[in-house]
């Protein structure tokens, strides 16, 4: 497998790992299993700072999106409210990490089909 692509299974798994446990109860064994490599060789593909430190960058730069977006979509409906936008995004982000948990338990659903998927429940919500 390419370098480049077993560190996107690396990082994918220790995101996953991190959110679910945190850093404190985070499993570098669990990471390692979930992609078929030793411990040894997630040290060997990041060295022990990166490893820790990508899944927190990827989940900052995640809720910064979220909080923009959540921000820009109540301004559109004339709300300028910081602590309405704050906690819309953390509805946001929980809904978006449930469903992601949700694929994760249902390994066999495509992108395709959880992107539809997310597409129909997000409509009737709306509606």
């Amino acid at each position: 497998m390419p370098r480049a692509r077993r560190e996107e299974q690396i990082l994918a798994a220790a995101m996953d790992e991190f959110g679910r446990h945190g850093r404190a109860s985070a499993s570098m064994a669990a990471i390692a299993g979930r992609v078929g490599v030793t411990k040894p060789m997630l040290y060997t593909y990041f060295g022990s700072t990166e490893l820790h430190t990508a899944p927190h960058r990827h989940r900052r730069a995640i809720d910064d999106l979220a909080a923009s977006g959540t921000a820009d979509l109540l301004r559109g409906h004339g709300n300028d409210d910081p602590l309405d936008a704050d906690a819309l995004k953390h509805v946001w982000t929980g809904a978006v990490g449930a469903l992601v948990g949700w694929w994760t338990n249902h390994p066999d659903r495509s992108a395709q089909d959880m992107a539809a998927r997310c597409a129909r429940l997000l409509t009737a919500i709306r509606d």
